[in-house]
């Protein structure tokens, strides 16, 4: 016999679960059968299997395990059709023999290899269908090459017929010694039409020098201050020494 949770919760609903050892249930990466849930342990409970009876212990959860409403402190057995409880979670506890389920698992691998068998099939059908449209443009295009328009292509001459070659525009020049061109001419260059200044052209193609100003450092503005306050200072000092000689004198 196999024992098999069925979730009628709203979170898990129509999901299974196979119980075929000691499985650990709660929100730990490790338990066997997850449950992402906060109301959920992170240990909450465990199934324990022994001489092919299945049995539910709380590992002292915080939201507690329950048995068909009722929450167990000890180790429970479980029987066909009970409902259990991990806090707001609910399952009901299925049995059957292997039998159906070797059936299911090899009624569920023979259509996976019907369909697949299927689709191997469409895909030869289909790339053999896409070869007979490529031979089929290939030959029409052959067919509508006539000799016409080979005929055409014959007939068009290159650009430059009629122009002479480079070895027939070299024939009237004679090489120096050094292999220089000889008696070549020279083209003269265009007259300077008449009225133009080409010195006043070439001054105002000469750009202005602009002078830049460079302002005044820091260290320089510093030493100017000190410079001040040094000569206000002796200005004062030299005054109170007159006034007080003035007053001396008066006495």
């Amino acid at each position: 016999m196999t024992w098999k949770l069925q979730a009628i919760s709203d979170e898990l609903a129509g999901a299974d679960l196979i119980i075929d050892r000691d499985m650990l249930v709660g929100r730990h990466q490790d338990a066997d059968v997850l449950l992402q849930s906060a109301a959920i342990s992170r240990r909450h409970a465990a199934f324990l299997l022994k001489e092919q009876q299945l049995y539910l212990q709380d590992l002292n959860s915080s939201n507690g395990t329950f048995v068909n409403a009722v929450r167990i402190q000890t180790e429970t057995q479980l029987h066909a059709n009970d409902k259990i409880q991990f806090a707001n979670i609910e399952f009901v506890v299925l049995q059957q023999p292997h039998e159906s389920i070797q059936n299911a698992e090899t009624t569920a691998n023979t259509e996976s290899t019907a369909n697949t068998e299927a689709a191997l099939q469409s895909t030869a059908v289909q790339n053999s269908a896409e070869e007979q449209l490529t031979l089929n443009e290939q030959k029409v295009l052959a067919e509508q090459k006539t000799p016409e328009n080979q005929q055409n292509s014959e007939e068009q001459k290159p650009v430059d017929q009629g122009m002479p070659s480079l070895a027939e525009r070299a024939a009237d020049i004679t090489l120096g010694r050094d292999g220089m061109p000889q008696q070549v001419a020279i083209p003269k260059p265009a007259p300077i039409p008449e009225g133009v200044d080409l010195t006043a052209v070439q001054q105002k193609a000469e750009p202005e020098k602009v002078a830049i100003e460079t302002p005044p450092s820091a260290v320089e503005q510093q030493l100017e201050q000190k410079k001040n306050v040094s000569v206000g200072l002796l200005t004062v000092i030299v005054l109170v020494i007159i006034a007080v000689l003035a007053w001396w004198f008066l006495q």
